[in-house]
């Protein structure tokens, strides 16, 4: 009877539903993994290096992206954190190497398109020091070819680093040192001011200028170093040829007579603006019309004839055969005898 109820109670136990073992550890942490990765847009946008000529703590840079052009890029040595800054400093198809000290990040293009000329960058604490460029590292012609689109700069030999910075072979089989400090790569100079650029305002290269001054008077000048200096940011340039037409007031404010404007105030009564140009186009309309020279006169208006009469003294006549004329050889004749007429 004992017998029959232990094997009742174990054919009871095999009934019993068998619970799903908790999963591993390392299956969760390949689940979360996979839960962080990123989105395909922007995968070659996130990485992660670590110096490989670092002595005791590693030294590791970091960056991870949300978006293009929106990255976070951090800085550790060891558990101690350096820096951080929001920019996106590299790519995953670029060579990346990092200082011992965590300070500096190289980033190296190693084959940029041909119509490139940067094919790298260094990095401080997050701040971008400067391009790498033929320019930049003072790299001869010879260290760099055009091939298939792309620039090729770099040797066989895979870049090294070393504590002082990051050792690359160049094409022409030379080898040059880019550095963590960043001494030996030339800055571009600092770019040229907007005023430089543009060069000088039209108001300091008119000629002839015009500007009217703080009591309303228009004035006309030659050149823009006769304007005040107060004026010449409104100061214009007059088109076409014009005839100088200035008026000051009678009794001028003191800062109209500025020294810079080379001439004393006048006593000549206020002209406004619309009537200096007023006058200065009547003037020009009763100027003389100048006529083009007749062909058939001399410099002082002598026809052919009226000339003869005058190098030979020769007086108009009440009959044509008296008036005498000079022949090819020179000589006085009567004018009938050279086929010309003489009209009184």
């Amino acid at each position: 009877m004992k017998r029959i109820f232990v094997i009742a109670l174990l054919l009871a136990a095999c009934r019993k539903p068998v619970e799903d073992p908790p999963a591993a550890e390392g299956q969760q942490a390949a689940a979360a993994v996979v839960e962080e990765a990123p989105p395909p847009e922007v995968a070659d946008l996130v990485w992660s290096s670590v110096s490989e000529s670092g002595v005791g703590a590693l030294a590791e840079v970091r960056q991870s992206a949300t978006a293009r052009g929106r990255c976070r890029v951090t800085a550790a040595l060891g558990a101690q954190k350096l820096w951080s800054v929001d920019a996106c400093i590299a790519t995953r198809k670029e060579m990346r190497f990092v200082s011992p000290d965590g300070i500096a990040v190289v980033v190296i293009d190693p084959l940029p398109d041909s119509d490139e000329t940067k094919l790298g960058a260094l990095w401080r604490e997050g701040r971008h020091v400067v391009d790498l460029t033929p320019a930049s590292m003072r790299l001869p012609q010879s260290a760099t070819r055009t091939e298939g689109g792309k620039l090729h700069w770099l040797g066989p030999a895979d870049p090294k680093a070393i504590p002082e910075g990051v050792q690359v072979q160049l094409v022409n089989g030379s080898t040059h040192l880019i550095r963590f400090d960043g001494r030996g790569i030339e800055a571009p100079p600092p770019p040229q001011s907007v005023q430089a650029v543009a060069g000088p305002a039209a108001s300091e290269t008119c000629a002839p200028c015009s500007y009217t001054d703080s009591a309303g008077v228009y004035h006309v000048v030659e050149s823009a170093t006769e304007i005040p200096p107060e004026y010449r940011k409104q100061a214009g340039r007059i088109r076409g040829t014009v005839q100088r037409a200035d008026a000051s007031p009678t009794q001028p404010p003191a800062q109209a007579a500025s020294p810079a404007s080379g001439r004393a105030a006048s006593s000549e009564p206020v002209m406004t603006e619309q009537q200096a140009i007023k006058a200065l186009r009547e003037e020009a309309r009763q100027a003389p019309v100048q006529r083009p020279p007749d062909p058939n006169r001399n410099s002082v208006g002598e026809n052919f004839i009226e000339y003869n009469n005058r190098i030979t003294g020769t007086l108009p006549q009440t009959s044509a055969p008296k008036a005498t004329c000079i022949d090819n050889s020179g000589a006085s004749v009567p004018c009938s005898q050279i086929g010309m007429q003489v009209h009184y």
